[in-house]
C-alpha cells in the first residue's frame, strides 16, 4: 500500500482509500482506473446458462447430423459394391449360359452335319454306278488278228478320292470266243476327274467286250466295292469293314 496526495487538498491518503478523509474528495488515480466486477444476478446466470446449453445442443445436432451423413454415405457404398458385385456376378452367369447355348448348337451343329455327311456317303456307296463310270476308246485290229491301241477311261464323280480301281475288259477271237480278259488299274483318281490308261496290245482277237469296273477302294468315302449276289443281304454292302 502507498501514500497518495489527494488532489483536492493535498493531504497524504491512501492510495486504496476511496475518498479523501480529511476533505471527502473522491480518490482519482491518473491514467488507473479501479473497475469492481458486480456479481450476476440470478436472472443473469440463467440466461447464460441457457446459451450454453442452446450452443452444446447445436454443436450436439451438427455432430449427430455430420455423423449419420458420413454413415449413409459409407452404407450407400457398400450397397453399390454389394450391386456391382452382383451385376458382375449376373454378367459372368449370363455370358456361361451363352457360352453353354452357344457350345451345345454348335455340338448339335457338328453333329447334324456328320449325320448328313455319313447319309450322302451311303448314297454314293450304294449307287456308285451313277458316279464312277469307266468307257474305252476305239482301237486298231488286224485282219489275221490283234488287238492293238485300246484305253480305257474312268471317270470319278464323287467329292471323294478314290484310291484304286480295277476294270476289266475281254478281246473276242472271230468266232465270239473269248481270247483272254485283261485288267487295268488305276491308282488315285481325283474327286471330279478323269484318268486314261492303255490296255495291253493283243496278237489275237478282232474284237473287245465286257468292259466292266471289278473293284474300287476309296479311304475318304469308306468304300470298298467287290461284285456278288451277297450285296443284296445289306442295307449298306459296300462299306469297308
Amino acid at each position: 500500500m502507498a501514500l497518495i496526495n489527494c488532489l483536492e487538498c493535498g493531504a497524504q491518503i491512501s492510495s486504496t482509500a476511496i475518498k479523501c478523509p480529511k476533505c471527502g474528495a473522491p480518490n482519482i488515480i491518473e491514467n488507473k482506473t479501479t473497475t469492481i466486477e458486480e456479481p450476476l444476478k440470478p436472472a443473469e446466470k440463467r440466461t447464460k446458462r441457457k446459451v450454453i446449453y442452446i450452443i452444446a445442443g447445436c454443436l450436439i445436432i451438427i455432430a449427430s447430423a455430420v455423423f449419420l451423413i458420413l454413415y449413409n454415405q459409407n452404407l450407400s457404398g457398400e450397397e453399390e459394391d454389394s450391386s456391382n458385385e452382383q451385376t458382375e456376378q449376373n454378367t459372368i452367369a449370363k455370358d456361361e449360359t451363352t457360352i453353354n447355348e452357344t457350345e451345345n448348337k454348335t455340338t448339335t451343329a457338328t453333329a447334324n452335319k456328320k449325320n448328313q455327311i455319313e447319309e450322302t456317303k451311303k448314297k454314293i456307296r450304294n449307287t456308285w454306278y451313277n458316279y464312277i463310270t469307266v468307257e474305252r476308246s476305239d482301237y486298231t485290229y488286224r485282219e489275221a488278228g490283234g488287238i492293238y491301241d485300246l484305253y480305257i477311261k474312268v471317270t470319278n464323280n464323287t467329292d471323294y478320292t478314290l484310291n484304286s480301281v480295277e476294270t476289266s475288259i475281254s478281246y473276242i477271237k472271230t468266232k465270239g470266243d473269248i481270247y483272254k480278259t485283261e485288267t487295268v488299274s488305276f491308282t488315285n483318281i481325283a474327286p471330279h476327274t478323269w484318268v486314261r490308261l492303255k490296255a495291253p496290245d493283243s496278237n489275237r482277237g478282232t474284237s473287245v467286250d465286257y468292259l466292266s469296273i471289278s473293284s474300287v477302294q476309296s479311304n475318304d468315302l469308306n468304300f470298298c466295292y467287290t461284285p456278288g449276289n451277297w450285296a443284296a443281304n445289306s442295307a449298306d454292302p459296300y462299306k469297308c469293314k
